[in-house]
């Protein structure tokens, strides 16, 4: 009797990195890869050189890159059994801010903005502001429910967290805010005048978006109508989508590749249509996709926080009368609409590219 390799048994690959953005000067970095067999290196652009393009087993792989424009290039790892594709975008944005989504986004003629990397949040505790750590992730309703119910998914894991749990001293966090509450965002009153006067929520020092005051600022509604309507190729470059499970709206940069093996149906009428893993959002992501979550409202009249899962709204900075605009999307698309100033919505905030 002796122990034998099943003759039949497919040689295996792997690679890290699967997905790698480089600055348009080019450069180079090294891909470890597994092989149980050997193999071979190819790639679809003249841009992309490999060192070495062959081996015997597990190896270490070099990837040079030249200087140029955005562009994508795959390249095919295969040992016959199996092949891993390595998705290198050309076109990384050397300037972009911390917290900053890769991808320069028009809204307006003149004007280009930069997207933060997830919706803001607040702890009153301590008077700190973050951005989520995924474009996914919001607070909800998080006390007495499950995982699978509450959508309290910070940094992927489930917090002590509740919209509704709005207090000086909470040590929970919040992202949903009355409008222009960027010097008091625990604020439920709900008399109109305690929010007649905006203060963008920018104006503070975030932590994992540089740390720095006034870096950061919210879209007026006319951005927010020229991102959705009037830049070059609006409405292709935006639709619904799930995300990791969770509902809501995507926007792609002014210029977008999809990356291969995946695609993008703009204006959907179903969320089904563009579904993506957090391993493919990553893909989306790294080279120009912006997702924002149906993270709700909460009506601060009777403290209710609605919608989570199903509708999402984000504020503008332009005011209108006892109302605000906010870009609102729900199940048969998206719009620049108004809420009650008191009502809680989330904050997506943006910095200039200048």
């Amino acid at each position: 009797m002796c122990a034998c390799k099943e003759k039949n048994q497919p040689a295996e690959i792997t690679i890290d990195p699967t997905v790698k953005a480089i600055e348009t000067t080019g450069g180079e970095f090294v891909v470890t890869l597994k092989s149980t067999a050997a193999w071979n290196a190819t790639t679809n652009q003249a841009w992309i050189s490999i060192s070495p393009n062959s081996g015997q087993g597990d190896a270490y792989v070099t990837i040079k890159v030249a200087a140029g424009e955005l562009d994508r290039a795959d390249v095919l790892f295969s040992n016959g059994g199996s092949t891993a594709t390595l998705a290198v975008i050309r076109g990384l944005d050397p300037s972009i801010p911390k917290g900053a989504v890769q991808g320069r986004f028009s809204v307006s003629d003149t004007k280009q903005v930069y997207f933060s990397q997830g919706n803001l949040q607040y702890q009153a505790s301590t008077e700190t502001w973050r951005f989520a750590e995924h474009q996914w992730d919001m607070v909800g309703i998080g006390y007495g429910q499950t995982d699978a119910e509450n959508y309290c998914k910070i940094g992927g894991t489930v917090e002590n967290s509740d919209n509704r749990m709005i207090s000086n001293n909470y040590a929970g966090w919040i992202d949903l805010f009355g409008w222009g509450t960027g010097s008091n965002p625990t604020n439920v009153s709900t008399d109109p005048t305690d929010y007649e006067t905006f203060t963008d929520w920018g104006v503070n020092q975030i932590g994992n978006g540089g740390n720095i005051a006034n870096q950061w600022r919210t879209l007026t509604s006319d951005e927010w109508n020229y991102l959705f309507d009037v830049r070059t190729n609006a409405s292709n470059l935006r639709g619904l989508a799930t995300v990791n499970g969770i509902r809501g709206y995507v926007f792609l940069a002014d210029v977008f590749v999809v990356p291969a093996g995946l695609s993008f149906t703009a204006n959907p009428n179903s969320w089904a249509k563009n579904v993506y893993t957090s391993a493919q959002w990553a893909q989306m992501e790294v080279i120009g996709a912006v997702f924002l979550p149906c993270a709700g409202i909460r009506f601060t009249l009777d403290n209710t926080v609605c919608n989570v899962g199903d509708k999402g709204y984000c504020w503008s900075s332009t005011p209108g009368g006892a109302f605000a605009s906010n870009l609102y999307f729900y199940s048969g698309g998206a719009s620049v609409s108004n809420a009650h100033r008191d009502s809680g919505l989330s904050v997506r905030l943006v910095q200039d590219i200048e």
